[in-house]
């Protein structure tokens, strides 16, 4: 038992000092100022502004045009306070139902 607490010590050590390495060529490559490498970055990010920027606005776009293309089809009751009669509560409604009705 001693040997196996010893051995997953070493292993744990070896997997520090393999993180600390990577960690430090990471802050290496961060501080440094090469061109083509900050090149590959700028160009990168741009694409993902940009990508993020299209993403939202077509996602705001689709969420409204949805919401108003399809709004005679909502179920009413779905609803909070509205009980549809072919709505059958599942288990774990059931429990916190009685749960907040407790405290309430």
């Amino acid at each position: 038992m001693t040997k196996l607490i010893i051995g997953l010590g070493v292993v744990l050590i070896l997997v520090i000092l393999y993180l600390l390495f990577k960690v430090s060529n990471l802050v290496g490559l961060a501080r440094s100022r090469d061109v083509k490498v900050e090149a590959r970055v700028d160009s990168s990010n741009k694409v993902n502004a940009a990508l993020f920027l299209i993403f939202t606005i077509v996602s705001l776009l689709v969420f409204f045009w949805y919401s108003f293309a399809f709004f005679e089809d909502y179920n009413p009751y779905s609803f909070p306070g509205i009980h549809d009669p072919l709505f059958k509560p599942s288990a774990i409604q059931l429990y916190f139902k009685s749960l907040f009705f407790q405290f309430a």
